[in-house]
């Protein structure tokens, strides 16, 4: 039989603002279990004062292109 294979997502903000994970309509609680090849988008928002420095995914600092407020990745 076929089994789905699953992904743990896991996600934070350095404290000087939120992030919010959603699949579809669905938001996600890190660490959330995630399907392969489910589409999640992320959306930060930076606390009054500060901006984005920019995205950390899988090591890669220059993911998302810095300053964007939302990127949306494939597990």
């Amino acid at each position: 039989s076929f089994k789905e294979k699953q992904y743990t997502l896991t996600f934070e903000t350095d404290g000087n603002g939120t992030l919010v994970a959603k699949q579809g309509e669905t938001a996600l609680v890190s660490p959330a279990a995630v399907k392969g090849g489910a589409q999640v988008t992320l959306t930060a928002t930076p606390n009054e004062g500060f901006k984005i420095k920019g995205w950390l995914v899988n090591g890669l600092t220059d993911f998302g292109k810095g300053q964007e407020s939302e990127v949306e990745i494939e597990v």
